[in-house]
Formats: structure tokens, sequence, C-alpha cells
């Protein structure tokens, strides 16, 4: 159990507070490119750590990130006319640039030189994989901008969902790091149409109680879940957890490869990111549907919304005949709807000074000392882990093996499977 105070540092990540000053240390994902899809486009609200923000793309193309009040009486610039390179309100006419410079002050006498004197709060944005990401910290300590594989690969190769889950961020990261739940929460989900040629299923179903090995990186955690097989070997699932609340998640055989990110858009709520991707091929139109669907990690939406379709106000979907039957363990449909569902049933922000944790849990605990320490060290001024970008060129696997296998052991065989890609699309391994 956590004690109250720890609570709270690990789930309040506003401005000024230990965790939300570690955030701020990072590039974070804040909407899909295509929000924006053309120059002088309709802005968009944005929510993040706890900050209400509008972003624009102006008439060059660029995309812009502004306090979503105007610094002249407060009036929301969601409301404003994005026109000649700016952002205009519509209560005064003041317009600024994507770097909230005023570029227009009309209200004003034309000699008056007050439009130099103020600027919109703004937060530098890039485009990358198809999403805009942006850094809400100090200048000095901008590092560069994000690297993972999925924002290298075509936009053919790759399919990117988000939605929103009014609970903490902890709690979905926490979600995505436990590989022990695999056995029970999503018995009989695996379907052959989402896991073709996988045996992993196979193997989660034989092995219940994985053991737990991890190791440091620079980009966060290496979490490595064994699980014994009765041949003598072992199946085992290398989940990586890039900080502060990335996660990449373990293939099954070739299928396509999975990234979660689940970003603060305030305390009691979180934007969760899914990206697939097949680093050598495009994905299919059938695979692109049937992740869409909701049967794997991405989750089936409310059309035009950001609302899955499975959630609390109409229990999830679940249906207990067919839960009664074993043919699924929770009743509910689909992987990532299952993952929302018991999130999100721990309520808004989990009381932690209540649980009991066991050894299944060695990656939750260890996941939250790097939070804590993490926080720490920023306000100390040191570099946080996994905020350099060189830092996310990695991936995770899933593989049989011996039951034995040391970290090089796995590291060799991840070097292996980026190598096998990599001679696949003719590119040289760096």
């Amino acid at each position: 159990m956590l004690s109250a105070e720890v609570n709270r540092l690990l789930t309040q990540t506003g401005a000024g507070t230990p965790l939300g000053e570690l955030f701020r240390r990072y590039w974070l994902p804040a909407l899909r490119a295509d929000e924006l899809p053309v120059p002088d486009c309709a802005p968009v609200r944005v929510r993040l750590l706890g900050e209400d923000l509008v972003a624009f793309r102006d008439t060059a193309g660029r995309v812009g990130l502004l306090d979503e009040h105007c610094p002249h009486r407060r009036t929301s610039l969601f409301l404003g006319r994005n026109e000649d390179g700016g952002l205009r309100c519509v209560y005064h006419g003041w317009k600024f640039s994507v770097d909230g410079k005023c570029l227009d002050m009309p209200s004003e006498p034309a000699c008056s030189t007050f439009k130099d004197k103020v600027r919109a709060t703004s937060y530098p944005c890039v485009e990358r994989g198809g999403v805009v990401w942006a850094y809400l910290g100090p200048a000095a300590s901008m590092p560069e901008p994000p690297s993972f594989e999925w924002t290298l690969v075509r936009a053919s190769h790759r399919l990117t969902t988000r939605w929103l889950q009014g609970v903490n961020f902890l709690q979905a990261l926490e979600g995505a790091l436990d590989s022990s739940h695999l056995s029970f929460l999503h018995r009989g989900n695996f379907a052959a149409d989402y896991v073709p040629d996988a045996k992993g299923p196979a193997y989660i179903a034989e092995s219940t109680a994985p053991e737990f090995h991890l190791d440091d990186g620079d980009h966060g955690l290496v979490v490595a879940a064994k699980r014994p097989l009765s041949d003598g070997t072992a199946y085992w699932r290398v989940t990586q957890y890039v900080m502060p609340t990335f996660v990449l998640v373990p293939p099954n055989a070739r299928n396509a490869r999975n990234w979660l990110g689940f970003v603060p858009v305030d305390d009691a709520t979180t934007c969760c990111w899914a990206v697939s991707w097949q680093p050598a091929q495009p994905m299919s139109a059938g695979e692109r549907d049937r992740l869409k669907s909701g049967v794997g990690l991405h989750l089936a939406l409310i059309p035009g919304t950001l609302t899955p379709k499975a959630n609390r106000e109409n229990g999830y979907l679940q249906n207990r005949a067919l839960q009664a039957t074993g043919a699924s363990f929770t009743g509910i449909p689909g992987v990532g709807a299952q993952d929302f569902a018991v999130v999100d049933s721990a309520g808004t922000v989990c009381d932690r000074t209540k649980e009991r944790l066991g050894t299944s849990d060695r990656a939750i605990i260890a996941a939250r000392e790097l939070l804590a320490t993490s926080a720490h060290d920023v306000a100390r001024g040191r570099v946080p882990r996994g905020s350099q970008p060189g830092t996310h060129l990695i991936r995770s696997a899933s593989f049989v093996g011996p039951v034995e296998a040391t970290h090089s052991d796995r590291e060799d065989l991840l070097a292996f499977d980026r190598d096998r890609d990599l001679a696949e699309t003719g590119v040289s391994a760096p």
C-alpha cells in the first residue's frame, strides 16, 4: 500500500507539483495532426496537464498551442478567427502568432506600441508520426523531438487512435505494465483474426503466475515476465516502459506492434493513445478495420467522439450470459475494453492506501518508485530518463526461450527482431 501523501505525489500533475514538473520535461502527444487538416482551419480545444489550451494551424501550416484565454479580457480563443498567419480573438480583434506574439491590436490607437508588450502563453509543437506533440516545460530544458519507431514509418504502416477515460493517468499506466492479468482478464479473447498464428495465448493460459525480471534502462524500465512451460522452456514477454507514461506492449507472432500512451488531461481524466504499426509492410485495410472495431488494444468509439462505446454508463456492454459460458472470462467484448473497464472500476483516483500488492506487482512498484525518484531528480536540476529521443528506439518482444535467459539473451533476441525487419525493408541497421 501507499501512504496518502505518496499517492497524491504520484497522481497530481498540475503546474508546480513534483510530478507536473516532471511531465513538463517531455514532449507529450496533444492531438492527431489530421484534427488540424489544413492551414487556417478551425482551432481545436486541448486540455493537457490541467491547462486549457487551443491548437491551430496557421496560414503557413505551422501548429500553435496557446492558452485558450486571450490575455486581454480572458475570452476563449477557441471562438477566434484563424486568418492571415495568426489566431484573432473575436472580442476585440487581438491576433496572436503560433509563438504567442501579438501581431495586431486594432482596438488600440495606431500609434500605440502596447501590442509589443503583450504575449499569449504558448507552447512549442512538432509533428511526428501524424501526431502533434507539445512541450510545456522550460525552454532551456527542451529535449529533441520524440523518435519512437512508429513515428518514423510511413503513414500506410500505422494506425493511431485515442480516447478519453475519466480516471487518473497512473491507473491506466499500471494496467499496461501488468502482464499477469493476461491469463484472466483477457482469457477467451485472443481470437484467430486478432492474433493469427500466435501461440502466446496458449502459453498465457498454461502458465498463469509469471515471474518478473526488471532492468533499468535509459528510457525507463525493461519488464520481462517469464512463464515456465511444461516442456521445460519459458514464454517471455518483454514490455518496455518509456518515461513518463508510454508503454511498448509485446507483439504476438508477426502481428502489428503496439505502443500505448497515457497523457494526463488533468488529475481526473486521461487521454489514452494506441498506435499499432508494421515496420516492414503497410497495414492492410482488413487489419485496420479489425483493430478499430475494438478486438485489440484500440477501442471502438462512439462516432464523432472520444468516448468508447463500452463505458461506465452502459456497464461496459458486459454480457453475463457470455461470461457464464466461459467463452469470455469477463463478458466484456474486446481486449482494450476489458482493460478500460477494470481501470475505470477502481474510481477516478485509486485509493492506494487500501491496496495489497503481491509478487506479480513488481513492475507496478518499480514504476511508482521511478516516477517519484525522477520527480525529485528534476527538482534537483537533473535530466530525467526517457526525455531524449535516442532512448526511444527500442522494442518490446515475446518469445519462447530458456528458463534462465539472462538480460543479454533478451537483448540479443530484441536486436535480432529489429534486424530481421530492417533486412526486409532493405535498410541497414544503425
